[in-house]
């Protein structure tokens, strides 16, 4: 009887196929991918400063920095490069000093990575590293292209174009789906909009086949 209501309530509220939550659970699944791959915290930098309490000379201080680097990657891959951003005090004469460091820097993040609304979708900035236009931290997708793009076996697979595709639509998919964004809607929506919608066909699978090749450099796997 239990198991009865259980299943009625299930399929009132919280229907989602064995294929939409297999789906979100592969897109989790990046998430942990991102986490072991990067190290974060990886940057720092020394710069002379200006002593505002005039008892000693100017002096050089480090600055840890939060920058993105692929782990045990021959030549190093950065996602994120953080740039120190200082304070300034302007003197009389009109000389400008940096404040000290410890209270008085911002930083900017700047990276290589570029977006396309064509085919492959994702590339490295042969320009080199530019201040970035969207949060880098919070976008998944563009962890993990990354990931891709600076991958030493990407460069001599023969599905570099399929690999892009797949994340590209893996992406917008999940952008979609009600079982990520339906929280605080009301109790009818899922049922009168979402409950007869399906994947389209090999979603799934080609998400998996994208982990696989992150996971193992191999293409020819699957």
């Amino acid at each position: 009887m239990l198991q009865n209501i259980q299943s009625t309530y299930n399929d009132n509220k919280f229907h989602f196929s064995a294929e939409i939550l297999s789906f979100i659970t592969l897109w989790s699944i990046l998430n942990e991918i991102q986490e072991c791959y990067y190290k974060k915290g990886a940057g720092s930098s020394a710069t002379k400063v200006y002593n505002p309490g005039g008892t000693g000379p100017n002096v050089f201080i480090p600055i840890d920095l939060n920058d993105w680097k692929i782990k045990n990657q021959t030549p190093e891959s950065f996602y994120i490069i953080e740039k120190p951003i200082f304070d300034e005090k302007v003197e009389p004469s009109g000389a400008r000093k940096r404040l000290n460091t410890r209270g008085n820097y911002r930083t900017e993040i700047y990276g290589n990575i570029k977006l396309s609304p064509n085919s492959p979708f994702f590339e490295i900035d042969a320009a080199g590293y530019k201040k970035a236009v969207v949060n880098l931290r919070q976008k998944l997708f563009l962890q993990i292209a990354y990931l891709l793009l600076a991958k030493v076996a990407f460069k001599s697979s023969s599905k570099k174009v399929e690999y892009l595709k797949i994340l590209k639509a893996s992406n917008d998919e999940r952008n979609k789906l009600y079982i990520t964004h339906g929280e605080g809607l009301n109790s009818n929506f899922h049922a009168s909009t979402e409950k007869s919608k399906v994947l389209p066909n090999n979603r799934t699978l080609n998400l998996f086949k994208l982990i696989t090749f992150l996971l193992t450099g191999n293409d020819r796997i699957i």
